[in-house]
């Protein structure tokens, strides 16, 4: 929801003359965050964004989730939604990642608690937490309300979306859509698709529930905000959404009050060249636990720590990447005592398998992640505590810029090293075996390709879903 803002801006600015868009800006409320005071980003610098869909209570259309300001109402507010953005004004490019709320995390105050606890106290608390208990600083803050995404999405003339079946959500919403094929979500619809917590296609004579509902429902709302962005460069010259697009913005927004109209206008300008194909969209991973009854979110490790330290090192030169200069050990390790499970961090056809064949070669045990790792620019070997020599020697036979780094996760058994590739990587020195990429692939890196997202397990990837 939050990046619809974005979307918004990037028209108004596009289409609107100088001085009064900058009037117009300067009327969004702005919140003071404490947490962010004193944070100055230098002029073309990479930076992230804290985006958050707030479901406040105190909305016309939070009734249509249970919520009411009466007395047997739910009160206060939660982050239905929060997306961290990574801008890079240098090479115009956007990565989203999603946090999930159901992520169980110390909140300061309040012990133990779902992420999205943390926003009804506001976006300070929220702030803090996700910095102090998730690792990823934010420089600016952004807060968006039902009402702002369905204006927004009005303003430019609904989105489609095609549906392999007919869905529904089974319980908290009037969603239905009732016929397979192209609908146009706009307003009420729209918000419904991306906040259905019960969604549910038809199949096969019955209903289905989805799995995983608050993920399946990031990965929708991901979908979706790539699709309106495509939607949204279409309107460029259309005054009648501007005009939509303006009132949406003023009225229903909130930034830190560290974010100045400049920034917000420059932040619109980069936003208009990013292609919309090449914004990779993540959600941290996680595995399900349930606490004194409630079912909560833990993060996966390692994946968790290295997708966090990917995302905040996107836009960084190349001298303040962690690139880590290892001396070979004093005594070499023996290839067969050690256990390396490879994963596929570059989104080069088949690199995990040619590289754990190679590294077969020269006596490792090796293994292969199936799936996609999070995207990476330099190659990582991450170790157990006892195994640095192995990690040491292993950095010298791999081709490319290589970090190496601890991880207490792994053990002597099953897998005492994990390599992932990165778009650094040239190979496996030592080996015959076909390690090297593709030569267009060596010239220009292919960007990592996202793990299949589903929007009605068991249908098509969303990549392969037909245009509207």
């Amino acid at each position: 929801m939050g990046t619809n803002i974005i979307v918004a801006l990037s028209i108004v600015v596009a289409g609107s003359a100088f001085g009064y868009i900058h009037w117009r800006l300067g009327q969004i409320k702005t919140v003071s965050l404490p947490s962010l005071s004193g944070k100055r980003i230098a002029a073309g610098s990479p930076f992230t964004l804290l985006l958050v869909g707030s479901d406040t209570r105190n909305l016309v259309n939070g009734a249509a989730y249970g919520g009411t300001t009466g007395p047997q109402g739910t009160q206060g507010q939660r982050s239905d939604t929060i997306m961290l953005v990574r801008v890079v004004p240098a090479t115009k490019t956007l990565s989203i990642l999603s946090i999930p709320r159901d992520l169980y995390v110390s909140v300061q105050g309040m012990g133990m608690q779902k992420i999205n606890a943390a926003f009804n106290s506001g976006g300070n608390l929220l702030v803090s937490t996700i910095e102090s208990q998730v690792g990823i600083p934010i420089d600016h803050y952004i807060e968006v309300n039902f009402d702002s995404f369905q204006q927004i999405t009005d303003a430019v003339g609904g989105v489609p979306v095609y549906f392999p079946t007919p869905v529904r959500d089974g319980e908290e919403s009037t969603f239905h859509i009732p016929t397979a094929g192209c609908t146009n979500l706009t307003g009420n619809l729209a918000l419904d698709f991306a906040r259905s917590r019960f969604y549910e296609y038809y199949l096969n004579g019955y209903w289905h529930n989805q799995p995983s509902s608050d993920l399946a429902r990031i990965q929708r709302q991901q979908f979706f905000v790539k699709k309106l962005i495509s939607k949204a460069k279409t309107q460029f010259t259309n005054p009648i959404a501007l005009n939509g697009i303006i009132g949406g913005v003023t009225k229903n927004l909130k930034i830190d009050s560290g974010m100045s109209t400049s920034a917000l206008i420059n932040l619109a300008t980069t936003f208009r060249s990013v292609n919309v194909s090449g914004i990779t969209t993540q959600t941290l991973p996680t595995t399900p636990a349930v606490v004194n009854g409630q079912d909560i979110l833990n993060l996966q490790q390692p994946l968790a720590t290295q997708m966090i330290a990917t995302f905040n090192n996107l836009g960084d030169s190349p001298s303040k990447a962690a690139t880590t200069t290892v001396p070979q050990p004093a005594t070499p390790v023996t290839p067969s005592s050690v256990s390396i499970e490879v994963a596929n961090g570059s989104g080069v056809n088949l690199q995990a398998t040619q590289t754990a064949a190679a590294l077969t070669q020269l006596g490792y045990h090796t293994t292969v992640i199936a799936q996609p790792a999070p995207a990476t620019a330099t190659t990582q070997i991450l170790y157990a505590p006892d195994s640095s020599a192995a990690a040491q020697q292993l950095s010298h036979q791999i081709s490319g810029a290589v970090t190496v780094q601890v991880d207490s996760a792994l053990t002597a058994s099953p897998y005492n090293v994990e390599v992932v590739t990165g778009t650094s990587f040239t190979g496996v020195s030592g080996s015959s075996s076909a390690t090297q990429p593709t030569t267009a692939a060596t010239t220009a890196p292919t960007p990592a390709a996202p793990a299949p997202t589903y929007l009605l397990p068991p249908h098509p990837p969303l990549s392969s879903v037909p245009a509207c």
